[in-house]
């Protein structure tokens, strides 16, 4: 009842608006003026008459036509211009209001400006009186699945728009009924954590292991995960070695990170710390702390390695700079083995190594 009567409200100012005769908001409404007389508001005037004739008289509805879909779907600017152009082709003040409010609501300043223009701006009872359909776009042959992944993006980090997981989620459904892989792959992360939906495992495992079918390596990491923790899967850690090997040769650190301590480590195989260390190294190089320090271990210790404590002093202040705990530790006790001058050769090579890392990231 409540918010019944404050539409009602909201439209009674509206007519105020009409019946009083403020030709600004006559002109948004209609692109006409008021009489320099209102007359008798309970007669019709000669405006109103002519405001009925030109209606008969207006073009199809193109516009309304063209933004209904992506409007129902969610898409802020094509619900304000719906309701731009249910003012324009029809006059439905209601109607327009309605969708002006929903783009109003998530901030498009537009909407806000011609609402405040019609003496109608937000209260703080205003809703959105239209839910997000964009399933609707799921077998659109002309949506575009990569806007469609765009927009569920933006819903899932909160980029220009409110964070909301249950409409992001509804978004990367819609693309991922185009086939767009990392809508699949994010529906894989959502099912799994829990993000906009119960979660679930098996669900989860599906869209994953879609997704590395149609080549994003992320998902080959994820299924080694979900494989090596029985994650809506019988654990099996062969298999998942066999994924995160497919991953780190695909260039996913964080697996050949992982890979390499599953080869120094010797889980689900032989160990082999010489091979470990091939792994952190490429990893390491692409920022991956973890495998900076664990990289400056083997050096420290010799393990697969020659020993070594200016690398080994080297890695663990990388990893330092990268703000790791164990990095910062390891660092002062490897850094402070070496002599002042070998100390000193180290510190630009970090340098270096940093500025050329932050600058191939930004």
């Amino acid at each position: 009842m409540k918010t019944w009567i404050v539409t009602a409200l909201r439209v009674g100012a509206l007519m105020s608006v009409l019946v009083t005769g403020k030709a600004a908001a006559w002109a948004v409404l209609f692109d006409e003026e008021l009489p320099p007389s209102a007359g008798d508001p309970r007669e019709p005037s000669a405006a109103v008459t002519a405001k009925d004739d030109a209606k008969e008289q207006r073009p199809p509805p193109v516009q309304r036509e063209r933004y209904l879909k992506a409007a129902r779907a969610g898409d802020t600017e094509a619900r304000f211009r719906l309701g731009n152009a249910y003012l324009e082709e029809t006059g439905d003040l209601m109607e327009a209001v309605s969708w002006l409010d929903c783009a109003a609501l998530v901030g498009h300043q537009g909407a806000r400006e011609m609402l405040r223009d019609l003496g109608l701006a937000l209260t703080p009872d205003s809703e959105c009186r239209h839910p997000v359909e964009p399933a609707i776009l799921a077998h659109d042959a002309n949506a575009d699945a990569d806007q469609l992944y765009q927009t569920g993006n933006a819903h899932y980090f909160g980029n220009g728009v409110p964070q909301d997981h249950g409409i992001a989620l509804e978004w990367m459904r819609a693309a991922a009924g185009h086939g767009h892989a990392l809508a699949i792959h994010t529906l894989g992360i959502m099912y799994m954590n829990g993000e906009g939906v119960e979660p679930d495992a098996h669900t989860a495992l599906t869209f994953t292991r879609r997704a590395a079918e149609l080549g994003v390596t992320d998902a080959l990491n994820n299924l080694a995960w979900m494989y090596e923790k029985g994650k809506g899967v019988t654990a099996d850690q062969t298999v998942a070695n066999r994924y995160y090997l497919d991953a780190a040769r695909a260039g996913v650190g964080s697996s050949q990170a992982r890979y390499g301590y599953i080869l120094e480590t010797g889980i689900g195989m032989e160990p082999d710390p010489r091979q470990a260390a091939y792994w952190y190294r490429l990893a390491a190089a692409q920022g991956v702390s973890e495998a900076q320090v664990r990289l400056g271990a083997l050096y420290y210790e010799g393990t697969g390695v020659d020993e070594d404590l200016d690398e080994a002093c080297f890695w663990f202040a990388v990893a330092a700079e990268l703000g790791d705990q164990q990095g910062m530790n390891n660092k002062e006790i490897a850094c402070a083995m070496l002599s002042a001058a070998r100390r000193n050769e180290v510190e630009p090579r970090v340098r270096q190594w940093l500025t050329q890392y932050r600058g191939e990231t930004q």
